[in-house]
């Protein structure tokens, strides 16, 4: 990594804005916001309680009443389109958007008698702040203060629009996260220097991390303002940012300014966009405010699109002519009531090509919604506003399209001479047609989604998997015809487990994008549209992958209480993705389980402890190791049955990954691993019996568990291994520390002997080879670069420049320097550990005084909890500043795959051939899984 030679002044801040799309039933809307009332209050009184339990901050102390006031108080709006209610609040973490407010949160806290059918939608990203801006020096507040005001003390601007931005690939491949803050600082600029005066709004900028990186909030007391506005975003241009950059930061200008890029000056910032709008729900409660609140001068044209429900047609014209006869509207009888066929069954006009007062509108809709006698009959209804506009309100002159070309595009995906002779390769190995059509529809859906310029990006990375999968069968159907070594058994399931981890990895990606509909974010492994955040998980773990393991795997997200790492992929749920550092803490030493793939043809002898028909027990692996040095194994076994019983063919294969991953992750920071390693042991559930009153731990995992790290401190620790005692929690440390001793006899005494004590040898070299190779080399001083990463995340800012130099070995470094600098951030941020650090709960609280309880909580079923109110938020902020420096490295990391893409020869079966010499070299990857969970 280099140092940068420009720390960019945006930092991320310690909380953020949360917005919650909801479409309201009909009729249902008092019991909705009850429901929506009792989900908040529930989670607040659920939050207070924790921080009770496990600290000392109470009411009167300054962070305990931040968090009360600032945080989780929800603001409603409702809103025009096909969502009906926005929920607005702002948060210090991420359990909230991602755990609670779901469909699962929703029917907890609905009334017994309330039908709800809800469609949702969630948009969540970190708040970027500037500082020593010449276009933000008005901004006195700090940042949640501000946040605060905006969004429940601005009574007078009562209408919104929230606004989500796409920015242009070419771009973002280019410059990453810069070209988002970028753009950030021209909205900024433009909102606050380039908008009539006449105009009263406010506005609130986050990043997304779903599929569109802006979300624009913009509160106002006129539509046509935020019309006027949304038009001048809208047609900003490349030339306009540079301009403005050179006026408010010229570095960050040069740097854009300097990347060659195929973006002409005059192209656009955005490629798409989609704003809802809508009114402070309030109003519905308060008619008179409608008038007040609302600027009298603002008039729209809308529409309102209403579906019946069958035979009811004739009642809704009827009440229709009736409610607007109460709201004493002037209605054009003959124009203003439609029938049309298709979504809708009336399309409904206050007056038709006529502009009604806002006020009036707004006035009508809170009578229609409210009238139970015509929302009975109506299946859906949803409304349009239409802006008015004169022509030159609109950019002039000539705008160059900002498209990625078709020729481009035709090049990422795999032709059709490559579907055709897949198909029929398939065929000749004989794999069932419902398999093979499977394989087929996977090529074709991934065509299919390169095909569109707009959602090619989100998935992108997913590309060399199925060139694997060309190569998995090209080397099938060669060992069928060349070789009696053809396990059609094996093919098949590899196969149909492709199938199953793609299918999840495409709706990760899929989810929430422009272009699917009414399809919202509802699915049951993963409550949060964050396509950008899986994706840039995706490339991390790509970047150590292609150093250790299968370039080719890939990353997807799904509901199990554990990740797990095969050959095809790494699988995770939304723990490890929003609360990232039990991921870390182990990333690299689960990876280096790929090794056996990469390096077998190279190292035969090094994986001969890996799994094998002739040695399935502890009993052989021992027998056959003491038996060679004349010690009588049968005996053994009886004395330490506790600790040989453990030993599986899958525990060496943890030795093997404990050791390569602690040398080149760890390195010589033990008290670092022994920490974090418990960490992880102390948030899997399978490690604890329940006997339903508390958890204790369970000696069956314990002591293999125990014995792994013993073996890595005795062969790169010496002086730690002699001294080690497990100083983590009592609950754990006093059945650890009873363990140790005989563990160490029989390390010392018998296990580290002979065949084995060469094994381990071997791995040492293997590991110190990887490391001196990918890591030494491009070191200069490592502590002070890993130092820099962590006070810059510890700020909020993100990482922005690793290296000019993109090479795998360069993407190791910084990812291997990434992780151990935001695992030491954790650490520093969340002060000393102290007597208790696992999470308490029914009698398990006994006993135990809050004060001895550390701020960073480990769960026994899942994930982390932080008890101190100003930790939570400095927690925020540094996983925030995480995610988005991954988001950097896999925009730079997409950007260049998309270069080597378009600049070679598309990918033909015909091109991966084997001879002799490959097979040897390529050997088709066996379905293993750690621990056996998938």
């Amino acid at each position: 990594m280099e140092k940068n030679n420009m720390e960019s002044n945006c930092l991320l801040q310690d909380g953020s804005l949360f917005i919650g799309l909801i479409s309201l039933p009909l009729g249902k809307e008092e019991e909705t916001n009850a429901t929506l009332e009792g989900l908040f209050e529930d989670y607040t009184k659920r939050l207070n309680k924790k921080i009770s339990l496990y600290s000392n901050k109470k009411e009167g102390d300054t962070d305990y009443d931040s968090l009360i006031k600032f945080f989780f108080k929800e603001k409603k709006f409702y809103l025009f389109g096909k969502f009906d209610l926005a929920v607005i609040t702002i948060i210090d973490g991420f359990s909230f958007p991602v755990r609670e407010f779901s469909l699962k949160g929703l029917n907890l806290f609905s009334k017994e008698d309330c039908i709800l059918d809800i469609s949702r939608h969630t948009i969540l990203g970190p708040t970027p702040k500037f500082n020593n801006d010449k276009d933000d020096k008005d901004d006195k507040d700090d940042k949640i203060t501000g946040l605060h005001k905006k969004i429940y003390e601005n009574k007078q601007l009562p209408l919104i629009s929230i606004t989500r931005l796409k920015l242009n690939d070419l771009c973002l491949f280019k410059n990453g996260t810069d070209f988002i803050r970028s753009v950030i600082k021209q909205i900024n600029y433009t909102l606050k220097n380039q908008i009539d005066k006449k105009h009263q709004f406010d506005f609130i900028i986050i990043e997304n991390y779903g599929w569109s990186e802006i979300t624009i909030t913009i509160f106002a007391d006129s539509y046509n303002s935020i019309g006027d506005i949304m038009i001048k975003l809208r047609s900003l241009t490349k030339s306009d940012l540079i301009n403005t950059l050179d006026l408010i930061d010229r570095p960050l200008k040069n740097i854009l300014k300097a990347e060659q890029t195929s973006v002409k000056p005059d192209s656009l910032l955005f490629t798409d966009s989609h704003s809802v709008l809508g009114f402070d729900y309030d109003l519905f409660s308060n008619q008179d405010a409608i008038k007040n609140l609302i600027s009298s001068n603002d008039e729209i044209l809308h529409r309102i699109d209403i579906s019946t429900k069958p035979g009811y047609i004739v009642d809704i014209f009827n009440s229709l002519k009736e409610i607007s006869k109460l709201d004493q509207l002037q209605i054009d009888e003959s124009n203003h009531i439609k029938a049309t066929v298709g979504k809708s069954d009336i399309l409904y006009y206050i007056n038709k090509n006529k502009k009604i007062k806002t006020h009036e509108l707004i006035r009508w809709i809170t009578n229609f919604r409210n009238n139970k006698n015509f929302t009975s009959k109506v299946n859906r209804l949803s409304t349009t506003v239409i802006f008015h506009h004169q022509e030159n309100c609109f950019p002039q002159g000539s705008i160059t399209s900002n498209s990625i070309s078709d020729v481009d595009l035709l090049k990422l995906k795999f032709n059709s001479d490559t579907l055709i002779k897949l198909n029929k390769t398939l065929g000749e190995l004989n794999i069932p047609h419902v398999t093979k059509e499977a394989i087929l529809n996977l090529f074709s859906i991934f065509n299919n989604k390169m095909s569109n310029s707009l959602s090619f990006a989100s998935f992108i990375e997913l590309r060399p998997f199925l060139t694997h999968i060309l190569q998995v069968v090209a080397n099938a159907i060669y060992r069928s015809k060349n070789t009696s070594n053809y396990n059609f058994k094996s093919i098949l399931k590899w196969l149909n487990h492709s199938l199953h981890a793609f299918h999840y990895a495409y709706y990760n990606r899929v989810l929430g994008q422009y272009n699917n509909g009414d399809q919202y974010d509802q699915p049951m492994f993963f409550n949060i549209g964050s396509q950008t955040l899986v994706s840039a998980f995706d490339i991390l773990y790509k970047s150590i992958t292609s150093i250790v393991g299968n370039k080719a795997s890939f990353v997807f997200v799904e509901a199990d209480p554990e990740f797990t790492i095969s050959d095809l992929a790494l699988r995770l749920n939304y723990f490890h993705v929003f609360n990232p550092e039990l991921l870390c803490a182990v990333l690299f030493q689960e990876a280096t389980n790929q090794c056996k793939n990469r390096f077998e043809h190279e190292h035969p002898n090094l994986f001969r402890f890996h799994r094998q028909k002739n040695r399935k027990t502890s009993t052989n692996y021992i027998d056959w190791n003491l038996r060679k040095n004349g010690i009588e194994g049968d005996q053994l076994i009886r004395e330490y049955e506790n600790i040989i019983t453990p030993l599986t063919p899958e525990f060496f294969e943890h030795i093997f990954s404990d050791l390569v991953g602690y040398r080149l992750f760890y390195q010589d920071n033990s008290k670092m691993y022994t920490y974090w390693s418990w960490a992880y042991f102390s948030t899997d559930i399978n490690n604890f019996q329940n006997n339903h009153e508390n958890l204790d731990i369970n000696t069956k995992y314990l002591i293999p568990y125990l014995f792994r790290q013993l073996i890595v401190l005795k062969c790169y620790s010496e002086e730690e291994y002699e001294n080690y005692e497990v100083k983590f929690d009592p609950k754990l440390d006093i059945i650890a520390n009873r363990e140790i001793v005989s563990l160490k006899t029989f390390l010392n005494t018998y296990f580290l002997k002979g065949e084995f004590l060469a094994w381990v040898n071997e791995i040492k070299e293997f590991a110190e080879n990887l490391y001196k190779k990918n890591l030494l080399n491009n070191i200069g001083d490592n502590s002070q670069i890993i130092n820099q990463i962590k006070e810059n995340l510890i700020k909020g800012r993100v990482i922005n420049n690793y290296s000019t130099n993109e090479t795998d070995e360069n993407r190791f470094l910084f990812t291997r320097n990434l992780l151990y600098a935001y695992l030491e951030a954790v650490k520093e941020v969340s002060k000393e550990s102290k007597k208790y650090n696992i999470v308490r709960r029914q009698k398990d609280y006994e006993n135990t005084k809050n004060e001895d309880f550390s701020n960073l909580l480990f769960d026994p079923q899942g994930g982390t909890y932080i008890v101190n109110p100003t930790i939570r938020r400095e927690i925020y902020k540094l996983r925030s500043s995480f995610h988005m420096t991954l988001i950097h490295l896999s925009l730079l990391k997409k950007g260049r795959m998309f270069r080597e893409m378009t600049n070679s020869k598309r990918t033909s079966l015909d091109d991966i051939t084997f001879n002799e010499k490959d097979y040897k070299k390529f050997i088709v990857p066996k379905i293993t899984f750690v621990d056996n969970k998938y």
